[in-house]
């Protein structure tokens, strides 16, 4: 991490505008499969953009509301309904209907705000 300009650590760590959590194995409840990028040292798991939108959604809901986590949240939507970033929707809608989440109006809530500001169709309001 030293040779990439590297901040934090020792085990997180802020490297070219992002966050690089090395925590072991990924939990995930998500069917989408991770994303694989290959680095000097060996490759690099990247969680599901499903995964992330669920967590961010109930992050910035639960215990109290949290504002960055809806801004990160309402950013990743932002960029999924752009078709930046490839969404599998109904991946979405089963991790936030799950038990462990439970947030589908929260998300269904929240990407229906980021559809109507962005003029974009809202996948689960068509």
């Amino acid at each position: 991490m030293g040779q990439l300009g590297a901040r934090g650590g020792p085990r997180n760590w802020q490297v070219a505008g992002q966050y690089v959590d090395i925590l072991g194995e990924v939990e995930t409840l998500a069917r989408t499969p991770f994303d694989e990028l290959q680095a000097p040292y060996g490759p690099v798991r990247l969680v599901s953009p499903e995964d992330l939108l669920v967590e961010r959604v109930l992050i910035s809901v639960y215990p109290q509301r949290d504002e960055p986590a809806e801004s990160c949240a309402r950013k990743l939507i932002a960029v999924a309904l752009s078709a930046q970033v490839e969404m599998d929707w109904q991946e979405v809608r089963r991790l936030a209907e799950r038990p462990e989440y439970r947030i589908l109006p929260a998300l269904e809530t929240i990407v229906a705000e980021v559809a109507h500001e962005l003029g974009k169709p809202d996948p689960y309001h068509s």
